[in-house]
């Protein structure tokens, strides 16, 4: 979860300290802060700001002094010379062309309530159910305490791709060549991501994407066992049954790790605006970050309702009616608080199942406390496992696509 509160000098990468940042992040946080917002969106509570890095570290402190998983998403390509702007007039304008426009229009569409008619009617699958029926929290305790045992996976820091590495090499063992596992570099970062991809049958061109971001922050150590170990160890389970079950599926199904999340989704940006730069066509994308802390309840989730697409949360939740059978919540960030904001922002359906409603997440996360304890629940993770896999088998043996404007208008 991106969490303002550890953004220190000694954790951002190089490219990113020789520069003020341009960020987005929640109005009333930029206007108690002190720091001035080039664009303001008062009905979406959000503004754009350049901040340096001191007014980001205050930021940081100011929010997490408030109890708020307080954040901001990172633009490091706007300093590109490519986007030279003639004035200060022609930045807002596009600004507001390019980031505000298209945020109030996937506003107005997430908070639509799709047609029932884009859901197939679920009709349980033998093969869905025995998948679910496979997952073992043990396995994800396992390897949350494989991640979460590393001294850090701070991107930024010496050391930051030695957990990517290892996973990696984890993730070869395990799935012994059924799908292909690949690093993924960045411009705006030198920390990894991670890509298994299974390759559709039928229909190889049709994604879906499972996420979750694998690095981790704090003050000092960086354990980082709730954020996001376990969202990583959940997606591990649902990949362990995807080979086990060794099927051909129509849609291809894309499972990454991302890199450098905790400075402003830097590794998600990349990667989900090449794939719309390509026209690739992902039919939904579910993320995976924070599922060990059941805050409002063992086996209550929430669903995370901005940033996030009708549709895609109405199959989730008719998913987990039909296969799971967790309590289910509403819940909101306020900003774009994970990778799904990613996605989200060019144009691809996502959801975002979390851990417990947002007021109720886990206080030590960005702290070295941010370990496994008495309150941290396999079982709660291991409804976020069953999730995945019932989110990325239905869509990728089926015609499920999102609701079309026309459907919703």
């Amino acid at each position: 979860m991106k969490k303002i509160a550890a953004l220190f000098f000694f954790v951002l990468p190089i490219q990113l300290l020789a520069q003020d940042q341009y960020i987005l992040a929640d109005l009333s946080a930029l206007r108690s802060a002190g720091i001035a917002e080039l664009v303001a969106d008062e009905a979406l509570n959000l503004g754009f700001a350049r901040a340096s890095l001191a007014q980001r570290a205050f930021l940081s402190r100011q929010s997490h002094a408030q109890g708020k998983c307080g954040s901001f998403e990172a633009f490091p390509e706007l300093d590109n010379p490519s986007f030279a702007v003639a004035s200060d007039m022609d930045l807002v304008d596009r600004i507001q062309r390019g980031i505000f426009r298209p945020l109030r229009l996937q506003h107005i569409l997430s908070t639509r309530k799709p047609p029932v008619f884009n859901i197939m009617g679920l009709e349980p699958r033998d093969f869905i159910q025995d998948a679910v029926a496979d997952v073992n929290p043990a396995n994800i305790e396992a390897t949350v305490r494989f991640l979460s045992g590393f001294a850090h996976r701070r991107a930024g820091r010496n050391g930051e791709n030695e957990a990517i590495l290892s996973f990696k090499a984890l993730l070869e063992k395990t799935l012994e060549g059924a799908a292909t596992v690949e690093e993924i570099s960045h411009k705006s970062i030198t920390q990894k991501s991670l890509r298994v991809r299974f390759e559709g049958a039928e229909k190889p061109q049709e994604i879906v994407v499972l996420g979750g971001h694998i690095d981790s922050t704090s003050y000092g150590a960086a354990p980082g066992a709730d954020d996001n170990a376990s969202g990583s160890s959940s997606l591990f389970e649902a990949i362990r049954i995807l080979k086990a079950l060794n099927l051909k599926h129509p849609r291809t199904i894309e499972v990454f790790f991302y890199g450098g999340e905790e400075l402003g989704l830097l590794g998600s940006r990349e990667i989900a605006a090449q794939y719309k730069k390509e026209k690739k066509d992902v039919v939904a994308a579910l993320q995976l970050d924070m599922t060990l802390h059941p805050g409002s309840g063992k086996l209550k989730i929430a669903t995370i309702t901005d940033y996030t697409n009708a549709s895609a949360r109405q199959l989730l939740a008719e998913l987990n009616t039909t296969y799971v059978g967790a309590g289910m919540m509403e819940s909101k960030c306020g900003y774009g608080c994970s990778d799904h904001a990613s996605w989200h922002r060019n144009g691809y359906a996502a959801a975002f199942p979390f851990e417990a409603k947002f007021s109720d997440s886990n206080d030590h996360i960005h702290t070295p406390n941010d370990v496994i304890n008495e309150q941290s629940s396999f079982e709660h993770a291991a409804v976020f496992s069953k999730l995945a896999l019932a989110f990325a088998l239905e869509v990728a043996n089926s015609e499920w696509r999102p609701a079309t404007l026309a459907q919703l208008f």
